[in-house]
């Protein structure tokens, strides 16, 4: 892996943090407190999703947070070939990866696409972004801590919680069954029900061989069904013979109505009842008129005289003059009322001018205004007015009334006229008519038709009889003809002979049904054995399964107490952690040795201590010094060699280290010490294609460096 360029927004203190990274060995400088620690989780963020030991709410800059804007981290880097941008929101959980330009959303996709890529987070943890703090509990803590530190580098930490979960699993595990007993009692189940299933088969089949030898179902019903037809046609030509016998009988019995049948239907003579009683109408309506006419005529002459009558009592258009004449009288004075009222209303006490006239009287006013009030009253001529209007109005409908009657009287005669008019164009010798003689023609006519008309029905009657005979002699005829030939004496004989056969073929029929239903009842016992030795013997395949399965079951439960007693701490991860740990000395060796120590480290024979030992003779203690005793740089160089022999062991495919303040170990006098051991590392980094981030504070050796990454002010 090879970072390019990154890229910090509201993470931490770092609101805006732009940087590139250049060469193989790359200084990250800033002063304590100044962000170098949280640029680290930055990329460790960018590249894993996470910061130990803290949330996204806690890299989320303070400031940001409280003006509701998110941040992110942006890194360009470069892995297996391949060019990568990786971007992760701090506010949620929004993620892209970019690989060679195809871009890739969602938090586990992006996951999965690391881990294709090779990049693990477990890498990161156990030796690229390692923390000088956690290298110290690994060297130079106290015993315990040391070995609780090394369980966690190697991936033990979890042993002993690992081992308790086993444990518990296994205590919830049920008992295991034996189903032997079970297995034995269905076999002998198994064996009876075969047993069943032998007979019963063996009956089924001799039921069915008895089926072989009878005749077909299909046969035996078509043979009844032949004899069935037998008898119909017996019955038919039977049938047949009697309705030709009736019909002969009929036809000899009824001459007279063929006889009837071939008369004429008889005349209804020369009567014309429609004319005669044409004439008796118009002889009746005549003489009804004849009757009226007079009667119009005197009462049109009533009407006219009591018209002239009316005519002396005057016009009703004569009193409109006089009526008109006292209404506008009427209405003069009672405007002279309201306005002399007005007045008075007006008028003051004691006064003796007349406001309407101005004359002066010689008593009160008001007295003079009443008087002519009284002057001006309407009483007598409205009541005159009243009397000609009520004579003018009954006069009016005297009028009407008698123009109404006589327009009835005059349309009344002459309907009548006209009626009268209307009979004698039509008949005019009506007056000549004979009403008995008419009465009688039109009763004899009635009782001419009558006679006829009966006659004629009993000839359609006759008719209809003689063309029926006909009918049912010749559709008996036609129905014989298929009989014709038969012998009619042998029909009794061969009618019995066929009810013979078709009761032995119903006996075979019977016989058949009661051997069908045999064989299907016991074919459904068959069925129901078979099922059951089949269940049985699934139920025994099962029970064989279950205890081949408790076998397995036991097995694997072994398995999982041989498991958890292995991460009891004194067994398994005591050998595992002696193991890596006798690698990783091998491998700290190594690099001590590249960096001219003039120590080596042997495993202790407990737990994770590591005893010094010195190859220079003149350097050798009485006693090996414990690894808290080595100077500053004695120290810094087992420190360095111990994350670069961690880097190999765990994740030297990555390319990437990341060194957290390894000159911490060292005073200002003694930090130029530093120098000589970059110069080796950068050795190393060029020689394993490797990536090296330095965090330090000490910018006295900035230049010593392939590039800087200044952190701060």
């Amino acid at each position: 892996m090879r970072l390019i360029k990154a890229e910090l927004h509201n993470y931490r203190q770092h609101v805006d943090l732009d940087v590139q990274f250049a060469g193989n060995v790359i200084a990250i400088i800033g002063a304590n407190g100044s962000g170098k620690s949280n640029f680290q989780g930055a990329l460790q963020f960018a590249l894993t999703g996470e910061q130990p030991g803290f949330t996204r709410s806690d890299i989320l800059n303070w400031g940001a947070a409280r003006r509701g804007e998110g941040g992110y981290v942006r890194l360009w880097f470069t892995h297996a070939g391949h060019d990568c941008l990786v971007e992760r929101r701090i506010e949620n959980a929004g993620c892209a990866l970019t690989v060679d330009g195809e871009k890739i959303t969602g938090a586990k996709k992006v996951e999965e696409e690391l881990l294709k890529l090779g990049i693990e987070k477990e890498m990161f943890r156990q030796s690229v972004f390692v923390r000088q703090a956690e290298t110290d509990a690994c060297l130079f803590d106290e015993p315990r801590v040391k070995e609780m530190n090394f369980q966690k580098l190697i991936g033990l930490a979890q042993a002993a919680t690992i081992r308790k979960n086993l444990q518990t699993y296994l205590s919830s595990l049920p008992a295991a069954e034996n189903y032997d007993d079970a297995i034995r009692q269905s076999e002998q189940q198994l064996k009876e029900a075969e047993d069943r299933l032998v007979e019963t088969t063996a009956l089924r089949d001799t039921t069915s061989a008895k089926l072989l030898n009878l005749p077909k179902q299909a046969d035996i019903l078509a043979m009844i069904a032949q004899g069935e037809s037998s008898i119909q046609q017996i019955n038919d030509a039977r049938r047949a013979k009697a309705a030709i016998d009736e019909a002969t009988r009929q036809l000899e019995a009824s001459g007279d109505v063929f006889e009837l049948a071939e008369k004429q239907p008889p005349s209804r003579g020369d009567f014309n009842p429609t004319l005669d009683r044409a004439k008796l109408d118009a002889m009746r309506q005549w003489r009804e008129y004849n009757t009226k006419m007079p009667l119009l005529k005197e009462a049109l002459s009533e009407v006219e005289k009591d018209a002239q009558e009316l005519e002396k009592e005057g016009k009703p258009e004569d009193m409109n003059g006089e009526i008109q004449a006292l209404s506008d009288s009427i209405n003069k004075k009672l405007g002279a009322q309201s306005v002399l009222r007005g007045f008075l209303d007006k008028c003051p006490a004691g006064a003796s001018v007349c406001p309407l006239c101005g004359s002066t009287v010689a008593y009160d006013i008001k007295e003079h205004l009443l008087k002519r009030i009284a002057e001006a009253d309407v009483t007598a001529e409205k009541a005159k007015h009243d009397e000609l209007l009520r004579k003018a109005n009954d006069l009016r409908q005297k009028i009407l009334l008698a123009a109404s009657r006589f327009s009835s009287a005059k349309m009344a005669l002459d309907k009548a006229q006209a009626g009268m008019d209307v009979i004698m164009k039509a008949h005019p010798d009506v007056a000549t008519y004979d009403e008995a003689a008419l009465l009688k023609r039109i009763d004899d006519a009635k009782n001419a038709d009558a006679a006829a008309s009966a006659e004629a029905a009993r000839i359609a009657n006759a008719r209809r009889e003689a063309q029926r005979l006909q009918a049912a002699a010749m559709a008996a005829e036609k129905a014989f003809e298929p009989y014709s030939g038969w012998d009619f004496s042998r029909l009794d004989s061969d009618e019995t002979g066929i009810k013979a056969q078709m009761e032995e073929q119903r006996k075979l029929l019977d016989q058949r049904i009661d051997l069908d239903r045999e064989a299907s009842r016991l074919s459904g016992i068959v069925a129901t054995l078979t099922d059951q030795t089949n269940d049985l013997v699934k139920a025994i395949n099962g029970l064989k399964s279950k205890n081949e399965a408790n076998k397995v079951f036991a097995r694997r439960e072994e398995i999982l107490e041989h498991v958890r007693d292995w991460f009891d701490y004194r067994n398994g991860p005591r050998k595992a952690m002696r193991q890596r740990l006798e690698e990783l000395v091998s491998g700290i060796n190594a690099y001590l040795d590249k960096f001219c120590a003039p120590f080596i480290v042997e495993a202790g024979e407990e737990g994770v201590d590591l005893r010094i030992v010195f190859t220079e003779k003149d350097d050798v203690p009485a006693e090996p010094p414990p690894a808290t005793m080595l100077s500053g740089g004695q120290k810094m160089a087992l420190a360095i060699s111990f994350r670069f022999a961690c880097y190999e062991m765990f994740s030297d495919k990555l390319g990437l280290l990341v060194l957290d303040e390894p000159t911490a170990y060292l005073d200002a006098q003694t930090v130029d010490r530093f120098g000589d051991l970059l110069r080796t590392i950068k050795t190393i980094a060029q020689n394993m294609d490797l990536q090296i981030l330095v965090a330090t504070h000490e910018t006295a050796i900035s230049d010593s460096f392939d590039s800087v990454i200044r952190i701060g002010k």
